[in-house]
């Protein structure tokens, strides 16, 4: 028991352990509630960063689903629209929210736009964001995020042209090299180099 005496009024606190242990709680409990919301606030704004970026890596997918079989270059020249050939301004380029804001069409000739640069810029960024979350090893989520770009551009390309440019095929080869080097990704797609090169020999 502990007895706090003051000029005009005594104060009694009974079973006073009891009384710190709960201020001690409350403090931690306190303390724990303000690291979680933290923690979640600097997972949201990590997970909109990654989505951002995903989203922007599949504008340039879509670029490269254009250009590659066209043979044309896809690293320079600024994207312009496929029916009019009209450059497209930077505020008509951003992800999704341009594709909304437009309706789906050209500012420029008014004409409908393939829904497939929405689909793969969604596609692109909810995968990049899965990736991401899901694999503590940066590593393993950066070679996965490049095969995720890789593969989109195949599938849209073959599904169209019905060819795969030699290129896509070496980034595959590159990528599933690069792996090797690196073993603790723990990633199954490839476990040994000989194996790596034997399949790109046959697949080529």
């Amino acid at each position: 028991e502990i007895v706090l005496y003051t000029p005009n009024l005594e104060v009694v606190y009974e079973n006073s352990v009891l009384f710190i242990h709960y201020c001690y709680q409350g403090i931690l409990s306190l303390a724990a509630q303000s690291i979680y919301n933290l923690l979640n606030t600097s997972i949201f704004i990590f997970a909109i960063i990654v989505l951002f970026i995903g989203l922007s890596f599949g504008s340039f997918v879509n670029v490269c689903i254009y250009r590659l079989p066209k043979k044309k270059q896809v690293l320079f020249g600024r994207s312009f629209c496929p029916k009019c050939k009209k450059k497209i301004k930077w505020f008509d380029n951003i992800p999704l929210i341009s594709f909304l804001s437009l309706n789906g069409k050209c500012r420029a000739c008014k004409k409908k736009i393939s829904p497939q640069y929405f689909f793969v810029e969604l596609v692109s960024g909810l995968s990049f964001l899965m990736i991401f979350l899901n694999y503590d090893n940066y590593y393993a989520s950066f070679l996965l995020a490049i095969l995720l770009l890789i593969y989109l551009v195949i599938f849209f390309i073959d599904l169209k042209h019905f060819i795969i440019p030699d290129v896509l095929n070496y980034g595959i080869i590159i990528v599933a090299f690069l792996k090797n080097f690196l073993p603790d990704l723990n990633l199954s797609f490839i476990q040994d180099i000989k194996l790596s090169l034997i399949g790109g020999i046959a697949g080529f």
